[in-house]
């Protein structure tokens, strides 16, 4: 082969070399964008609700007037709807309108001149390098382009959501020993399924505990008097225990009038002997009508709850994460709620008794949590 050509079967081998380069370059592009977008956006999916199986009553304390809590309808007998969590939506993959084109340059056909003309050989190498180059310039400019998408610059500092971004607490307990209990209710009386009594509180080791036992004993303590709007976190854990003891945490009418005044249980759990399902409730109508979510977990472990109320969102949370939100205003309660933390009997299956431990509690004005 003299020097003043190249035959065309080897220019052709260059050139398809050049265009697999650039063909795996595009090919891996397009999966670092789905990653990109995968990574701004998430995924997310709630649980299937279960259920009330039985009805809850709890005697409040008869010192300030705390009313006993009429028995939750079971799940038949109510007229409201039932949500899980919603979802997040993946978004689709992210594209960047700024790429570069992943097209081969033409190929351009040799031919002998009148002259001979000495031209350099093509380096499949610097072809495969420029192409490579190319290649990360376009993962560069989907990933940034990912980004922006993630956290748009509005120049605006964005809203406050979850408890870890919330203000200074307007009260805190710490529960260490009786006397921190000077600021809340705690009841006493009977109920049709239990009996409310001072002796189910114990405390050590910075936490206080709630024994329900097998004559149906037990306990629940009122943080009076309660807000309209604002936030509540608490941290307990439930050991595993009896089937009818079940915990809850919830936010109950300053005006004791139930169902109208509406109820949030921000944290409920119900024929589940293991703990290991958390439901949030949120009763509302003169009808006791519900709406709630439901999330698989060990509450055997230490976790925090919490609950956001606002005149536009009920949210209630799970270690920062949220788990039920409703925008649904004819749901909201009317008026101030107060936090309740109860170890309520409800039904026969108590013989193996059942705890609830609590660490601490707190309580956010509105514009702590907004």
């Amino acid at each position: 082969m003299g020097r003043e050509s190249y035959s065309p079967a080897i220019y052709a081998g260059w050139t398809g070399g050049a265009v697999a380069a650039l063909g795996i370059g595009a090919a891996l592009l397009s999966g670092a964008g789905a990653a990109a977008a995968d990574a701004a956006s998430g995924s997310g999916s709630g649980s299937s609700p279960s259920a009330h199986s039985a009805p809850r009553n709890s005697a409040g304390p008869s010192a300030s007037g705390h009313s006993a809590r009429p028995a939750k309808p079971a799940a038949t007998t109510t007229s409201g709807t039932r949500s899980a969590a919603t979802p997040t939506v993946r978004a689709a993959a992210l594209t960047s309108s700024t790429q570069e084109s992943a097209s081969p340059a033409s190929v351009t056909t040799l031919t002998k001149a009148a002259a001979p003309v000495k031209s350099p050989l093509p380096n499949p190498m610097a072809m495969v390098t420029a192409a490579v180059n190319a290649f990360f310039k376009q993962v560069q400019t989907s990933f940034t382009a990912a980004a922006r998408t993630a956290a748009p610059s509005t120049g605006t500092a964005a809203p406050r959501t979850g408890p870890a971004t919330w203000g200074t607490p307007t009260r805190t307990t710490y529960f260490t020993d009786p006397s921190v209990l000077s600021g809340w209710s705690v009841y006493t009386g009977t109920y049709p399924e239990g009996t409310r009594t001072p002796t189910a509180l114990s405390f050590a080791n910075g936490v206080m505990t709630i024994t329900g036992d097998a004559q149906g004993n037990d306990e629940g303590i009122a943080w009076m008097p309660g807000q309209k709007y604002g936030g509540w976190e608490v941290r307990l854990r439930v050991p595993a225990g009896a089937a009818n003891y079940d915990p809850v945490l919830l936010l109950w009418p300053d005006a004791e009038n139930w169902p109208k005044g509406g109820e949030v249980d921000f944290m409920e759990m119900w024929d589940d002997p293991t703990r290991q399902t958390v439901h949030s409730v949120l009763h509302y109508g003169q009808t006791n009508k519900m709406v709630m979510a439901s999330v698989a977990m060990d509450a055997t472990q230490w976790h925090t709850y919490a609950v956001k109320w606002t005149s536009t969102q009920i949210t209630t949370y799970v270690d920062g994460v949220p788990l039920f939100t409703s925008t649904n205003k004819s749901q909201f309660p009317p008026g101030a709620m107060h936090l309740c933390i109860q170890l309520d009997t409800m039904g026969p299956d108590i013989a193996a008794g059942a705890t609830m431990e609590v660490a601490w509690a707190k309580q956010y004005s509105l514009a702590a949590v907004t």
